[in-house]
């Protein structure tokens, strides 16, 4: 159970903008998952989710890293979540 609710949650925070423990135990209620604030807690750490800084919303750590959008021209990333698009998000220049 535990792998199956790990991999709900990654797809929970890649999709919606959680932004608490409490929202995040909701979301997996209505999906039949009971989970309990310490397992929460527990999966939180383990899948090494953290909260985005503009939002406070769970993401996991340093998917914004890797957020390169070809659109975005040489020596400029991408601070927030690629599947945004980037719409809308800081940007920083590299160089």
């Amino acid at each position: 159970m535990k792998p199956y609710r790990q991999s709900i949650i990654k797809e929970l925070v890649e999709r919606e903008s959680i932004t608490s423990q409490e929202q995040l135990r909701a979301r997996l209620r209505e999906r039949g998952i009971a989970a309990t604030q310490a397992t929460l807690s527990r999966d939180i750490r383990e899948l090494q989710l953290v909260k985005r800084t503009t939002d406070g919303a769970y993401r996991v750590a340093g998917a914004a890293a890797a957020c390169r959008p070809s659109w975005l021209g040489p020596g400029w990333a991408c601070l927030g979540w690629h599947c945004l698009g980037c719409a809308g998000l800081s940007l920083v220049g590299l160089g």
